[in-house]
């Protein structure tokens, strides 16, 4: 597998290199590409990351609008900032589509079987205020039609109350969710003891699924939990297998590097930086991009067999990590755990404002914020052990949270760097 990657790699930089002056020069400069124009492989590690504002301030150096493809600008969600348009072509968003495939065929899924998707992206699906039922669609589109979209946009409790009985006359085999949009229908269900139809698997995207979240959506729906990875940038990198433990990466579409700060690869078990290489993309190469998330490779091979790179956990943004008074790192799940073990909280959202002040953001179940002083002493005090002493904790208590643009909903959000 490495030995096919390698070879990707090196069509990859050849091509590159003839077609981009800007990856020609820095390819250059780091040894990767020599005076005769052969590929070094070893100095790969060398090659400067590429940064989300060189694909803004540089971008008509990184795209190539003359590609012998069909092409097309797609954009990113701007969840970390402004938004980034990149030049997709069709042969990559073919291999994307393969990859996608392979993953969901792990878990048991196959094209054509009927797929109920709770997604969020405004520019992925149509307006759907105004959408009749499932039930009440004509009976010739309901025989036709093999999926089904519900808007993770619209999750008040009629709409929930709506999803949740499409669910049983639309009968999905698969579900494809949302990981924050999945888990607040769940805990609807539960919380209003509403009937649900059990599908045969549940696969999960689009921002972190922490084992909290799995283990409620398992209860509530019967049916095991597939976890997967993708950005917008790059599709879907890597998915969990029925072993539930981990992220199997598919080796020959993308490229992924977990580095330190000094920019070192980091030892299984260890928290770095995920860096990304697309092997597909030639009409913009995507190549050692940062694309703001943090992961942790994993020790052990997977039970399964499947000889992939296996990531143990996306543990969320580079921004979800907490910076306490000492100048040492606290990850945000840190947070998530202490907050998700309090049943009278529906969603949260823990902001580090400064330094010294940190907000929690609660949405309760059913109750007033007078009511829950002792909570609030208890998330206090575990938050100066983490952060500081001197930590000022502050709560508020609004009626939703709403997600970001692209339907992801942050956990936890820093706004102090180092």
């Amino acid at each position: 597998m490495k030995q096919e990657q390698n070879r990707i790699l090196y069509d990859l930089f050849k091509d590159t290199a003839n077609r981009f002056p800007f990856w020609n020069e820095r390819m250059r400069a780091c040894g990767l590409l020599d005076a005769k124009g052969r590929i070094d492989l070893d100095r790969f590690s060398a090659l400067p990351l590429l940064e989300r504002s060189e694909l803004v301030e540089r971008r008509d150096e990184l795209a190539d609008e003359d590609y012998p493809d069909e092409t097309w600008w797609d954009q990113t969600g701007g969840s970390t900032g402004e938004p980034v348009r990149i030049l997709k072509n069709r042969a990559s968003k073919q291999a994307m589509l393969q990859a996608k495939a392979q993953m969901h065929r792990w878990a048991g899924h196959r094209p054509g079987m009927p797929v109920l998707e709770l997604w969020g992206a405004e520019r992925d699906i149509l307006e759907q205020r105004h959408r009749p039922p499932y039930w009440e669609w004509p009976l010739r589109q309901r025989l036709r039609c093999n999926k089904l979209v519900q808007n993770a946009f619209r999750m008040g409790e009629a709409q929930m109350r709506q999803y949740l009985a499409e669910w049983h006359w639309f009968r999905p085999r698969t579900v494809l969710a949302y990981a924050h949009s999945i888990h607040e229908l769940a805990r609807f269900a539960e919380r209003e003891g509403v009937e649900v139809y059990r599908p045969q698997a549940i696969i999960t995207s689009a921002g972190t699924l922490t084992e909290e979240m799995r283990a409620d959506i398992r209860r509530v729906f019967g049916a095991p939990v597939f976890n997967r990875y993708g950005s917008r940038e790059f599709g879907n990198m890597a998915m969990s297998c029925e072993q539930e433990d981990g992220l199997h990466v598919i080796p020959t579409a993308t490229m992924i590097e977990i580095l330190r700060p000094d920019g070192s690869p980091t030892e299984p078990d260890e928290l770095g930086e995920i860096v990304v290489t697309s092997l597909t993309a030639r009409a913009m190469p995507m190549i050692r991009y940062r694309i703001g998330d943090t992961g942790v490779w994993a020790e052990d091979a997977c039970p399964c067999g499947r000889p992939f790179p296996l990531i143990k956990q996306v543990t969320g943004r580079v921004s979800d990590q907490f910076i306490a008074q000492d100048g040492s790192y606290v990850h945000g799940e840190y947070f998530t755990h202490m907050v998700w073990a309090m049943p009278t909280i529906r969603k949260f959202q823990v902001v580090q404002e400064s330094l010294s002040r940190v907000r929690f953001r609660l949405v309760l179940e059913g109750r007033e914020p007078y009511d829950v002083p002792v909570e609030e002493a208890r998330l206090t005090e575990e938050t100066r052990k983490a952060l500081g002493a001197d930590c000022e904790v502050l709560f508020e208590y609004p009626s939703e949270i709403e997600p970001n643009a692209t339907g992801k909903h942050r956990f936890t959000i820093s706004h102090v760097h180092p």
